[in-house]
């Protein structure tokens, strides 16, 4: 089984920034504000992975996957690869004493890698991935 950057790579890339830029933003928000930080974390992926979700079925992947099947599989995505997240958040966070913003954005990394690859590879199919 082989893998080379394609459109929903790209497209996957730009959607994520998006998403990043307002989830991160929510997230230093809540902490900013005294919110504990894991809880912070979790409200700012709460928030992202709807608008997620149907970015990247309609616009990235073009999948004609129906949602009863998609749906539930981007949330089992989602939720693994913010288990990834917050494992790795917490290891560098409360573990290594790294500073709570690069934490964040070092799970965040994590969190991008595991959703796209079970987003490409099993939620919408990579039958639907236009090649470069």
């Amino acid at each position: 089984m082989s893998y080379s950057i394609n459109k929903t790579s790209l497209g996957y890339i730009l959607i994520g920034i998006v998403n990043s830029i307002f989830g991160y933003f929510f997230i230093f928000l809540f902490i900013y504000s005294g919110i504990q930080e894991e809880l912070s974390n979790l409200l700012g992926y709460i928030l992202g992975i709807s608008w997620s979700y149907y970015l990247n079925k309609k616009y990235n992947f073009k999948s004609s996957t129906v949602h009863k099947q998609a749906l539930p599989r981007f949330f089992v995505s989602m939720v693994v690869a913010y288990i990834v997240n917050i494992s790795i958040f917490s290891f560098f966070y409360r573990i290594l004493d790294i500073n709570v913003y690069v934490s964040t954005i070092v799970g965040g990394v994590f969190y991008t890698f595991v959703g796209y690859f079970m987003s490409y590879f099993w939620v919408f199919g990579r039958k639907n991935a236009n090649k470069i």
